[in-house]
């Protein structure tokens, strides 16, 4: 009876530490024997232990809110592209029916209820040249796809969820126009469009939407690019649109962006970036003032990228060595400090909600 009890106690304590059968908070690809179909695709726990393969290949990872689900891209970039949606317990998958061909970038993107998700898709002409790039909505039981912008003559840049699933937010421009997007926001069919101004890479938080806006100046006899962080209440509509952050323009850095919301909505990270550099940062939604994530030694992050923040605001998942590779993933905490990786020799992360290390 004793050793029976012993054994039961021990098989509790290591499904305390195994990823549920069933479900999972991180995702991820390895580079390890990567063929033409992608990379091997994992699950893992919230600090990356006890991961375990799901059995297929494929690219652009990502893991549904609920964790019940992934997502992924399968075959390989440049020739037509499938997304998958399987189950995590049961191995069973729906291909994606798409009228147009699907994209890489930007990748799927789940709705809050994982019943649905966004992607990219783009057309080229019979020599291949992109004529256009648009974005769907599928539904995640069916994988029916229903065009909410068509890629031809299009080019959608970003999209994003509003918090109750109920609504998205995407950029759109013609195609041969350069920084001219308008951000809009519609229903999740696509119905009852409105656009709230100018703006890329609209980023939905908890109340407002976060969008970067690109600004011509003159520079000697040529032009430079540079970028702003604003945000805007879609319940308010144009009127509420602020700039954010007022960084100072440098010949060599297009300025900030944003990425991700803290669960509070008190703050955004992104980064600073230009040529062949790339800063991580905060930014107080308050003041728009910009801080630099340092590292253990108090000095500021670079040639790194952040990935996702976890379900309490307090740590921060990082890709570092995005210029220089290799590429790592780290875990630090917002506030700064030493980092730590994770997930060795990994592609590419995607975290749930309820992601907390």
């Amino acid at each position: 009876m004793t050793r029976l009890l012993s054994l039961l106690i021990f098989m509790l304590l290591v499904s305390m530490f195994l990823p549920a059968s069933g479900l999972a908070t991180v995702a991820y690809q390895t580079s390890a024997h990567a063929t033409r179909a992608g990379n091997p695709i994992w699950v893992a726990n919230d600090d990356g232990s006890s991961a375990r393969s799901l059995g297929f290949r494929g690219d652009s990872v990502a893991i549904s809110p609920d964790g019940s689900k992934v997502a992924y891209l399968r075959g390989a970039y440049g020739d037509n592209l499938s997304l998958v949606i399987a189950t995590i317990a049961t191995g069973a998958k729906v291909v994606v029916l798409s009228s147009a061909p699907l994209s890489s970038y930007p990748g799927p993107v789940w709705s809050p209820d994982s019943t649905h998700l966004l992607a990219a898709t783009e057309t080229a002409s019979r020599e291949g040249y992109v004529t256009g790039d648009g974005v769907v909505v599928i539904d995640a039981t069916t994988g029916v796809a229903s065009t909410i912008v068509a890629a031809k003559g299009n080019n959608v840049g970003g999209f994003s969820w509003s918090p109750t699933g109920t609504q998205i937010a995407y950029d759109l421009e013609r195609f041969t126009v350069r920084y001219k997007a308008n951000i809009v926001v519609a229903n999740a069919d696509g119905s009852q469009a409105v656009m709230l101004g100018r703006g890329i890479n609209p980023i939905w938080g908890p109340r407002l939407i976060a969008f970067q806006r690109i600004t011509r100046v003159a520079w000697y006899s040529t032009y430079l690019y540079h970028a702003q962080v604003w945000t805007i209440d879609p319940a308010l509509g144009k009127t509420s649109a602020r700039k954010l952050t007022h960084f100072r323009g440098h010949p060599l850095i297009n300025g900030p962006s944003a990425s991700q919301w803290t669960p509070d909505g008190k703050t955004l990270i992104g980064t600073i970036s230009g040529d062949d550099v790339v800063q991580p940062i905060r930014i107080n939604v308050g003041n728009g003032r910009i801080r630099h994530l340092r590292d253990g030694r108090n000095r500021p992050l670079d040639d790194a990228v952040p990935v996702a923040v976890s379900a309490d605001g307090a740590t921060l998942l990082l890709q570092s060595g995005v210029i220089s590779a290799p590429a790592t993933f780290e875990v630090m905490r917002l506030a700064g400090g030493a980092a730590h990786a994770v997930l060795r020799g990994s592609l590419s992360i995607s975290t749930s909600p309820s992601w907390q290390p």
